[in-house]
């Protein structure tokens, strides 16, 4: 399975997210699926289908969350992008506040 990234379907925000993603994807790495969906049953247990209020990416068998997820997103659309790599530096809880929120 390619590259996914699981959203909240009904959520103009996340809508909003997966937008600018989408227009920034040139080499079409990722596939998009709302957390409502049927993909998202195959691929994710029902607490995470439920747990709408974050971004989940699924990349080589491994889920990530919140704001590993959005790093992991942000740095794959290459370019100027991957400076958002210089946040993996700030450990995780901290990260979740400042893009999750």
């Amino acid at each position: 399975m390619r590259n996914v990234v699981f959203f909240d379907g009904v959520c103009h925000l996340c809508n909003g997210f997966v937008d600018a993603v989408i227009s920034r994807d040139k080499n079409h790495t990722y596939l998009f699926a709302p957390l409502q969906g049927t993909t998202a049953e195959e691929v994710l247990s029902a607490q995470d289908r439920t747990n709408l209020d974050t971004v989940i990416y699924f990349e080589s068998g491994k889920l990530y969350y919140r704001s590993a997820a959005i790093l992991k997103i942000l740095t794959g659309l290459g370019g100027a992008y991957k400076l958002f790599a210089l946040a993996w530096i700030i450990p995780g809880p901290l990260r979740d506040v400042f893009f999750t929120n």
